[in-house]
């Protein structure tokens, strides 16, 4: 099944032409280089990081640009030749610094600007004065200026210092709900205690910094925000001026990428005064065009090793198994020893998930929303997992179709309460509610079907290591056993007499096998005693088959909830209130219901597959194959 396993190989080949050969593997995708010895090249890991730095400096600069990219213009012009960006390196880096320190020109601007403007509004209060705002004394007197954080009239504010009454002259220049701004004269010997009155009504002592009136220091500092603002335009348009640079610094981006990807190869081989010598792994199907174009070009000596236990896998999946491949990975990458699960799993998986989640409306809207999701370019990294619940979303429809199922029985109570007609979606199959019973049995004959076939893998594999003992007498056994039970099950329906007796002799056969037979291993009478206790495993496997009464637990679920839903939803009748009341409940409850019941249907499925299915062959353990080619974020 559809796993590859990589070639390990051995590349020796001239030092001054290492650069182009490691290019040439990059732009190939095919290899996945090793580290051969620990070389703890200095130089090489500064250059990393000086590309780090460059990488990190031009991602900053594109995210400036894009402040200020009207993405309504004329799509830019897309360079993707990297030649001009190896001949051009330093002096993109120049625009790059240029762009930052335009940016952080205009940031200090900003503050220095919001700075003199609050400076400003506070000075705007004491507009009317011809005096600084400055504490300024007599022999006997002190005048100070400040404000309230909150509206006073004057009475409200004699009322607050009454005990100075006699002592104290103020006058409110300005007030507003937010606050009021006073000027304020006292006599010397009462300063402290006046100022402990006023610091419990929150009085804040303003004093200017300038020498000059209020009035003539808010002029000054208008004419330096214009300035500053002047400067702020004028350092924006020299930024905007770069915005046609922004595809060339995205391109320039990934091809910092590429570069610090074959610096860190560079870390891994091994080198000789003339040669350099690297060691990895190859996709198989890459062996003969990856010897011809290293041989034949750079006249390097390339050899394929034997393959081990260690060499990487390669999944090799069509677009409708692959998208499952996320749960196999999930639960464990295959050894070079195992076959990929994906293909037949994928199949289960999709069928069971459709069960559980039991509903072609909310089978509808899955399948719609991953199909769209798809298609946006900012989800394509998760493009397998939408591919996945895409798959899933069309399951479900079959299987709501089949149950008679959409958005529960909505069609019905819509007809019945609105219309006053009898029309209905009928189940192309089963009601899950009317024929419960029914729907055990299939479930849990499709479960005895999925741990026959993963039986069947394990016995595949040992018939593949020639291990023919274990795979007749502890494999084979079992499928006879669980199929005569399988062929029970289904006559419970049907009621046939002929498979009832197939069923019967198919368990018979099977528990020979196990007690005569599985206990090879053992001598004399412990063998035959091993194959009685072997017997024991029965009760594991009817676990592992009752396990798949979740398939039916789970449709009626979704199922059941749909229809309360929608008998909640049509109590309002078929009124005004009543259609509001409906679409509300309608869409509220089964929002609900497709959030519960979509987690459910993943958790339950992907339980089914790691517990009962690949408990039964798999093994895992293996590594996934790696390439060593172009990362990039913005263009391919």
């Amino acid at each position: 099944m559809a796993i590859l396993v990589s070639t390990p190989f051995l590349v020796i080949g001239p030092l001054e032409k290492r650069e182009k050969i490691l290019k040439k593997m990059q732009n190939l995708k095919c290899s996945q280089i090793e580290k051969l010895e620990n070389l703890n090249n200095t130089k090489i890991k500064e250059k990393l990081k000086s590309l780090e730095n460059i990488k990190k400096d031009s991602e900053t600069s594109i995210k400036i640009l894009l402040k200020y990219y009207v993405k309504n213009k004329k799509e830019l012009k897309k360079l993707k030749d990297l030649t001009y960006f190896e001949e051009n390196e330093e002096k993109i880096y120049e625009t790059i610094k240029l762009i930052l320190k335009y940016d952080e020109r205009i940031k200090v601007l900003e503050k220095e600007i919001k700075n003199l403007e609050l400076k400003k509004l506070k000075l705007e209060n004491y507009s009317s004065l011809n005096i600084p705002l400055k504490n300024f004394e007599t022999k006997n007197l002190e005048v100070c200026f400040g404000e309230f954080n909150m509206e006073f009239k004057e009475e409200e504010l004699k009322l607050k210092l009454k005990e100075f009454k006699d002592l104290i002259y103020f006058k409110i220049i300005y007030k507003n709900k937010q606050n009021t701004t006073i000027v304020l004269i006292h006599p010397k010997e009462i300063k402290e205690k006046l100022k402990e009155t006023l610091k419990n009504i929150n009085f804040n002592n303003v004093i200017q910094e300038s020498s000059l009136p209020p009035k003539s220091e808010i002029l000054n500092y208008e004419k330096k925000i214009k300035v500053l603002k002047d400067e702020l335009n004028s350092t924006k348009e020299k930024i905007i001026s770069h915005v046609k640079d922004l595809e060339k610094l995205k391109v320039f981006t990934d091809y910092l990428s590429l570069k610090m990807e074959r610096f860190s190869a560079v870390e891994k081989v091994k080198q000789t005064k003339n040669t350099f010598i690297l060691t990895g792994f190859l996709n198989p199907k890459f062996e003969e065009k990856f010897k011809k174009t290293l041989t034949e070009k750079f006249n390097c000596y390339v050899e394929f090793l034997k393959k081990d236990e260690d060499s990487p896998v390669i999944f090799y999946n069509n677009s409708f198994f692959s998208a499952a491949e996320n749960i196999t990975k999930t639960y464990s990458i295959p050894s070079s020893k195992d076959i990929d699960p994906t293909p037949i799993m994928s199949i289960f998986y999709y069928s069971f998930f459709g069960m559980m989640f039991s509903d072609a409306g909310y089978g509808l809207i899955l399948t719609v929303f991953c199909a769209i999701f798809m298609m946006i370019n900012k989800f394509k990294e998760n493009k397998n997992i939408l591919k996945m619940f895409f798959f899933c979303g069309i399951s479900t429809i079959f299987w709501g179709l089949m149950f008679g199922s959409f958005f529960g029985d909505s069609i019905k109570t819509i007809s019945k309460t609105y219309f006053n007609s009898n029309l209905k979606l009928n189940p192309l199959w089963i009601s899950t509610t009317e024929k419960p019973l029914q729907l055990l049995i299939f479930s849990l004959t499709f479960g005895v079907i999925q741990i026959i076939v993963g039986l069947l893998i394990k016995f595949y594999i040992l018939i593949k290591q020639k291990n023919l003992k274990e795979a007749f007498f502890c494999v084979m056994n079992w499928v006879l056993i669980l199929t005569g039970i399988g062929l029970f099950l289904v006559n419970v329906t049907i009621n046939l007499s002929f498979i009832l007796f197939i069923s019967k002799c198919l368990i018979f056969l099977g528990l020979l096998i196990t007690v005569f037979l599985s206990g090879y291993e053992a001598k004399g009478f412990m063998k035959f005693l091993k194959g009685l206790i072997n017997t024991y495993q029965i009760t594991s496997y009817i676990s592992d088959v009752l396990s798949y009464s979740r398939l039916m637990a789970l449709g009626i679920a979704t199922g059941v909830i749909a229809d309360v839903v929608n008998i909640l939803a049509s109590m309002g009748g078929s009124n005004f209130f009543g259609v509001i009341l409906f679409v509300l409940v309608f869409l509220i409850g089964h929002i609900l219901n497709f959030s519960i019941n979509v987690l459910g249907a993943y958790v339950h499925t992907n339980r089914l597959q790691y517990v009962e299915f690949f408990s039964k062959f798999y093994i895992g353990g293996g590594k996934l194959f790696k390439p060593f080619g172009s990362k990039t974020k913005y263009f391919n």
